[in-house]
């Protein structure tokens, strides 16, 4: 079963935009240009990191190439990210 904060967001969704932003700002990329490099829209890129939308597993990957790094490393940061997560 998914939880869902009060706010409507999922832990998941939230978790994962937070890691897409601290990647993102951490290379210095503009929303526009990780969107170009993932070969997405800029706003879905806004909606990810506000953990409005939660990717599909073929978006995640191309987020993952477009940030220079291995799919299951950020998958790593997701879950260590997530709320209970030690």
């Amino acid at each position: 079963m998914s939880r869902v904060a009060h706010d409507g967001l999922s832990p998941v969704a939230r978790s994962f935009g937070t890691v897409l932003k601290r990647r993102r700002d951490g290379l210095q990329l503009s929303q526009e240009k990780l969107a170009g490099a993932a070969e997405i829209d800029r706003t879905y890129v806004s909606m990810m990191e506000r953990g409005i939308h939660q990717p599909s597993l073929d978006v995640f990957i191309r987020v993952a190439r477009a940030l220079g790094v291995a799919p299951e490393v950020l998958m790593a940061e997701l879950t260590a990210e997530l709320p209970g997560a030690s």
